[in-house]
């Protein structure tokens, strides 16, 4: 029970991590384009640097990109058999 117990305070912290890793990406993300507002203002035509819309879809993308980065390795990862893997090493 005890050991249990450990994993699972283990497993929160870990995913508290996570959250804060995520919310400090997000904010570094709206400073870093609050701060180079001058670069992004040249690539963008007809769109203000600081509209929200445009960062939610700029981080939507990033997490997309992110998530198939992830994904193709992982599925490609599981058609592997385990077994033949362990033995050809």
């Amino acid at each position: 029970m005890h050991r249990l117990a450990r994993r699972t305070a283990s497993m929160n912290g870990l995913s508290l991590l996570a959250l804060v890793a995520t919310a400090v990406s997000i904010v570094r993300l709206v400073v870093g384009v609050l701060v180079f507002q001058g670069a992004v203002r040249a690539t963008l035509f007809d769109v203000v640097a600081a509209n929200p819309l445009v960062l939610t879809v700029s981080a939507a993308e990033i997490v997309v990109v992110a998530l198939a980065a992830a994904l193709i390795p992982a599925l490609r990862a599981g058609r592997v058999d385990v077994r033949e893997a362990l033995i050809g090493e």
